[in-house]
C-alpha cells in the first residue's frame, strides 16, 4: 500500500462501521427489494426478489452516531474523493464523503463479504487496493461492452483483430450479470428485462492517460458496430448492439458504478435464442477476414450496415420497409438517374436467384416494396391499390419486411465478398 494513513484509516473506520452494524437488531435496519439475475442450464433464467439493505438510508439514520468517531473524522483527513475518469474532487463541505463514498464502499463491501456485515480483512485490503490503484495510476484501461444475447460460445473467447482496436467475445461469468441489471427504480441503469438471456459480449480494452477526455474513440465505436452487423449478416440473425460500459480499471463499482453511455435506440429489443458453437466461431472469423478490410474500404458497404443495424430498433413495419429498401438502394444503384425502380428490382433478382421462376419472384417482391416504400415516404401509409396489390401476392407488411430482411442480408454478404460487383450490375443484367 503506498498511501499508509490512508489505508489505515479505511480499515479502522469500516471494521467498526460494519462491527457497528452488526449490532443493531435485524428487523430495525432498512430493506430495499433488488431483482438479481439467475441462470442455470440451458433455458432456466430468470429474477429472484432479494432484500438488501437499503444503504444510504441506513447510515442516514445512524449518520449523527458515527461522525461522532474519531476514527470518521481521520478518514475524512485522508481520504482521497475521486470521480470516474481520475478527477479529485475538493469536497469542502463533506456532501461527497457523506452520500457518495461511504455508502458505496459500505454497499461494495457488504457484497463482497457475501451480504454480511462480518468484516473479512483480507477481502478489504483487497478492494483498498483497487481503489488506490487508481489514484496512482497513469494510465488507466477502460472496457467497453457490447452486450449479444445469448450467443453461446463453446470455448472462452473468440480474438478479433480490427484497424483500430482487438475485441474478444468473451463468456459472461453468472455474477457479472449483475452488471447488467435494470434498476427497479431508476430503468435507463442497465440493458433492459432480458438480461437473463445474455450469455457472452464483445468486449474491447483502450488505454487513457488520466484527465484525458472519456469519450471511447470514434474508430472503436465503429469496429463495434462492424462486428455486430457481421455476425447479424453471417448468422442471418439480429444481434444486439446494446450501450457501451465504460469503467476505469478495478474501479467499476466505487462512487456510482458502471458508467453508461446511452444508446437508447439499439436497446430494448426481444430476440430468439442465438447459439454459436466452435464451429461456427471459426466460420464467423473467416467471414470477418472478408467483411472488414471490405467495408473499410467501401462506404457504401459500411453506410448500409450502419443502416442494417437499424432494423434492430423498435419501429413500425412501415418504418422497417423504408430503411430496407434504402439499404437496397445503397448497395445495387451507384447511379441516381431515371428508372431507379426498375433498375433495383432487376439487379436485386440477377444478383440474389439462380433461375427463373426464383428471379420472377424477387423482381416482383422487390418492385412492389419499392410502391410500399413511395406509399409510406409520401402520404405516411400504404395506398389501398398497393395494398390490394400486397394481398394478390399473398403478403403482408410482416412477411415483406421478412423477405427484404432475407435480401439485405444476402446481398451484404455478397457485395463484402466481391464489392467490385456493384459496378457490373448493368452488365450482369443483360447477359
Amino acid at each position: 500500500m503506498k498511501n499508509i494513513a490512508y489505508h489505515t484509516s479505511f480499515e479502522n473506520f469500516f471494521r467498526k462501521l460494519f462491527h457497528y452494524f452488526r449490532t443493531l437488531p435485524e428487523e430495525s435496519l432498512p430493506v430495499e427489494p433488488q431483482y438479481a439475475p439467475y441462470a442455470q442450464q440451458k433455458n432456466e433464467h430468470g429474477f429472484n426478489l432479494i432484500n438488501l439493505p437499503d444503504f444510504r438510508l441506513l447510515i442516514e439514520r445512524h449518520f449523527n452516531e458515527f461522525s461522532a468517531w474519531k476514527e470518521y473524522s481521520e478518514l475524512s483527513d485522508n481520504v482521497i474523493l475521486m470521480g470516474q475518469y481520475g478527477q479529485v474532487w475538493n469536497d469542502k463541505d463533506g456532501s461527497h464523503y457523506k452520500l457518495n463514498y461511504i455508502p458505496s464502499v459500505v454497499h461494495t463491501l457488504y457484497g463482497l463479504f457475501n451480504n454480511s456485515f462480518r468484516y473479512k480483512k483480507k477481502i478489504a485490503d483487497d478492494f483498498y487496493a483497487q481503489v488506490e490503484s487508481c489514484l496512482y495510476e497513469e494510465d488507466w484501461i477502460f472496457s467497453i461492452c457490447a452486450p449479444v444475447y445469448n450467443l453461446e460460445l463453446e470455448q472462452g473467447t473468440a480474438e478479433i483483430t480490427g484497424e483500430s482496436a482487438n475485441l474478444r467475445l468473451k463468456k459472461i461469468d453468472r455474477n457479472d450479470l449483475l452488471l447488467f441489471v435494470p434498476s427497479v427504480s431508476h430503468h435507463g441503469f442497465g440493458v433492459n428485462a432480458y438480461t437473463p438471456l445474455l450469455r457472452t459480449m464483445i468486449v474491447t480494452e483502450e488505454s487513457h492517460k488520466k484527465g484525458e477526455p472519456s469519450q471511447i474513440g470514434e474508430e472503436t465505436q465503429r469496429l463495434f458496430r462492424r462486428v455486430v452487423a457481421a455476425l447479424s449478416i453471417h448468422q442471418r440473425q439480429k444481434f444486439e448492439l446494446g450501450p457501451f460500459y465504460a469503467k476505469p480499471k478495478n474501479f467499476w463499482p466505487f462512487l456510482g458504478g458502471t458508467l453508461v453511455a446511452y444508446m437508447p435506440d439499439e436497446i430494448h429489443t426481444h430476440h430468439e435464442n442465438k447459439r454459436m458453437g466452435r464451429k461456427d466461431i471459426a466460420k464467423f472469423r473467416s467471414f470477418w477476414r472478408v467483411y472488414e478490410p471490405a467495408v473499410s474500404k467501401n462506404a457504401w458497404i459500411e453506410l448500409a450496415s450502419q443502416r442494417m443495424l437499424r432494423l434492430f430498433y423498435e419501429m413500425r413495419q412501415e418504418d422497417s420497409i423504408v430503411d430496407m429498401m434504402t439499404i437496397l438502394e445503397i448497395l445495387y444503384l451507384p447511379e441516381s438517374d431515371a428508372e431507379l425502380k426498375y433498375r433495383l428490382s432487376t439487379r436485386c433478382a440477377t444478383v440474389l436467384a439462380p433461375t427463373f421462376d426464383l428471379r420472377k419472384e424477387v423482381y416482383d417482391i422487390v418492385k412492389l416494396s419499392y410502391d410500399v416504400r413511395s406509399n409510406i415516404v409520401h402520404s405516411g401509409a400504404v395506398a389501398s391499390g398497393t395494398s390490394k396489390k400486397l394481398l394478390k401476392a399473398g403478403l403482408n407488411l410482416h412477411d415483406l419486411c421478412m423477405k427484404l430482411q432475407e435480401y439485405i442480408y444476402i446481398s451484404l454478404e455478397t457485395f463484402a465478398r466481391n464489392p467490385s460487383l456493384r459496378n457490373q450490375l448493368e452488365a450482369l443484367v443483360l447477359q
